[in-house]
């Protein structure tokens, strides 16, 4: 007995390193097994059950005959299932792969984003975007990932912001900074810009972000929360802002030319000396300084309340329906001139009541079709207004 239990051990032990080995060779002769014992009951017992009386009855050489086909019939059942499953098992198996690399792939970018190298930085955007684009579920998050890495950069630490408007605004053009984003930022803008349009349950979120002088041509910035966001000196040409949160974000001598800000939320902005898209229709425009801005074409149905107009430019604006309120427009252009010529390119559908809560001096060019003397508060100087001393005027006006 206790040799049989040392035989044991000893054998156990000399196996015990081709356990794997042994248990797939065990694996494949019960798999060898099953199939001889399907393929012997299919041609067997349930040949003769499928083939029933009808079968039975027959003899001889028909008898064979009608057995083996039903027999054919059975096995070619058999391997259309056996191809069925091992498609399922193919397809799950290549999903799982497929999951396992994108998640490795996932993991990689993260460690590119996190490096100290900039060009790896840049890799690991450019990898994200591969996969943004390859894989619609993972979409939410690598907009999420490539937004708080724009996010968490510092922003620039020496910038000039104190530049003024020029005397002629619109012959001098932008005062442009040399200031630079970084490449990885930089990058990482342009990919969440031309991201794939799919449907999104999170918004675009760069609340915070410091992108001055960021290049955004053309970007889709479609319902982007952009709250306190800085964006001085932006190239948003043909940009896409309709519908974004812009609340106290500065886009001082921005280019926003040939874009959108339908329906955008813009409380409190900074627009000196911007040039702002053509579609500017329905926008809340609330305690904006508009210095010197260039505004585009349609602004029907936009609210204007509590800005400075200061030398900003309406040329050719299309202002049905928009309401101001405590307005600031001394200097303003609303005209070249004040003539009828074509090229003059007069402000329209402005109308004398949209004026009974702006205030004008003598610099501001109206529309040659509205007086100077019946429309606005004509107030000579310049500085700050004490609205608090010409609200009575504007109570009684619209009493």
């Amino acid at each position: 007995m206790r040799r049989l239990r040392y035989w044991k051990r000893h054998i156990i032990g000399r196996l015990r390193p081709y356990r794997r080995e042994i248990v797939n060779v065990l694996v494949g002769v019960a798999i060898c097994v099953g199939v001889i014992c399907v393929v012997f009951i299919i041609i067997g017992p349930l040949a003769r059950i499928v083939g029933g009386e009808a079968v039975r009855s027959l003899s001889g050489k028909e008898l064979a005959d009608a057995t083996n086909s039903v027999r054919q019939t059975l096995l070619q059942t058999a391997a259309g299932v056996v191809a069925l499953v091992a498609l399922v098992v193919t397809v799950s198996t290549y999903r799982l792969s497929r999951r396992g690399q994108l998640t490795d792939r996932y993991l990689k970018v993260v460690a590119l984003l996190a490096s100290d190298k900039v060009h790896e930085r840049v890799g690991g955007v450019f990898a994200a975007e591969q996969i943004m684009e390859e894989s619609e579920k993972d979409h939410a998050t690598i907009v999420e990932v490539l937004s708080s890495f724009v996010r968490e950069w510092s922003g620039h630490q020496a910038y000039p912001d104190d530049r003024g408007l020029p005397e002629s605004w619109v012959r001098c053009g932008r005062r442009k900074s040399e200031v630079r984003l970084p490449a990885d930022v930089q990058t990482a803008l342009t990919v969440l810009g031309r991201r794939p349009m799919r449907f999104e349950s999170r918004r675009l979120d760069l609340s915070g972000a410091d992108l001055r002088n960021a290049d955004l041509r053309g970007a889709n910035l479609r319902d982007a929360i952009l709250v306190r966001t800085m964006l001085d000196d932006a190239d948003l040409f043909g940009a896409d802002l309709s519908r974004a949160n812009l609340h106290h974000a500065s886009l001082a001598y921005a280019d926003l030319r040939t874009g959108s800000l339908n329906r955008a939320y813009m409380v409190g902005c900074t627009l000196r000396g911007a040039y702002l898209p053509p579609d500017m229709r329905s926008i809340y425009l609330v305690g904006a300084d508009c210095s010197g801005a260039n505004f585009g074409e349609h602004l029907e149905n936009a609210r204007i309340n509590s800005c400075c107009l200061n030398r900003a430019y309406f040329f050719r604006c299309n202002l049905t329906g928009a309401g101001f309120a405590q307005v600031d427009a001394r200097n303003t252009f609303f005209a070249l001139g004040r003539t009828s010529d074509e090229n003059d390119m007069p402000a329209m559908g402005m109308t004398a009541s949209q004026l009974e809560r702006v205030v004008i001096n003598s610099s501001t060019v109206l529309p040659y079709y509205l007086d100077p003397s019946s429309a606005g508060i004509i107030v000579e100087g310049e500085g700050e207004l004490d609205w608090n001393l010409l609200d009575p005027i504007w109570r009684g006006r619209l009493i």
